[in-house]
């Protein structure tokens, strides 16, 4: 009797072990793939706004692609505003 208690107990000890392994691994995964996401996004936007800069118009004079808050902003409002028109439009 005490072989089958000794062998439950086992199995259970093992049992948890292998959960807790298995939750700090997948953890620890998802932590590597964000970091790397992090790094791939910043290194992409980094080429795509160098690119940006590097554009000229007709004239020769740079163009002007980065908004300022105060745009961002008011795009924002803008397309808030446009929800709410389709919204009530759709009522």
């Amino acid at each position: 009797m005490k072989n089958i208690y000794n062998t439950i107990e086992n199995a259970i000890i093992s049992l948890l072990t292998g959960v807790l392994v298995f939750i700090a691994v997948t953890w620890s995964n998802q932590r590597i793939i964000d970091n790397l996401t992090d790094e791939l996004g910043k290194k992409v936007t980094y080429s795509i706004n160098n690119e940006f800069t590097k554009l000229k118009s007709k004239d020769g004079s740079a163009i002007n692609l980065n908004l300022t808050n105060e745009q961002k902003t008011d795009s924002a409002a803008s397309n808030r505003e446009k929800r709410k028109r389709w919204f009530n439009f759709s009522k």
